[in-house]
């Protein structure tokens, strides 16, 4: 799913979000550590990427510190869209992932997802009829 449409499905279903455009505002070292949450950095590269295929690198000669080097130098590598949701941070996510994270934020009277962002999340309470 493209960014573009991650935001236009999570308007649909009257989702807010805080939208960051990282390749006018490029991620810190720091933000890409805080969205990884000790996790490898290969879950947030994109190895499909024609710019990391223009590389000529191989996939598993790379550690964690130069796949964020890449990612740092390059944000096209980084798999989009970005969903946070809380404490929880999704990368590429589908159609079928933002419908299971809406419907869990429902059930918790919290939703904070952002897609192409990192921001502080929006805290919002679902309205009855949003959760239709």
């Amino acid at each position: 799913m493209t960014c573009r449409k991650a935001k236009e499905f999570l308007s649909q279903k009257n989702v807010e979000i805080t939208e960051r455009d990282f390749f006018k505002s490029p991620f810190t070292r720091g933000e890409i550590a805080d969205l990884l949450r000790g996790r490898p950095a290969s879950e947030m590269l994109s190895f499909r990427s024609p710019s990391f295929k223009q590389l000529g690198l191989q996939r598993e000669a790379l550690v964690d510190d130069q796949l964020i080097d890449l990612m740092l130098g390059e944000p096209r590598l980084i798999r989009r869209p970005v969903v946070r949701v809380g404490d929880n941070v999704y990368f590429g996510a589908d159609r079928s992932a933002l419908e299971s994270l809406i419907s869990y934020c429902h059930g918790h009277n919290t939703l904070t997802p952002f897609s192409y962002v990192c921001r502080p999340p929006c805290q919002r309470n679902p309205t009855p009829e949003a959760q239709t």
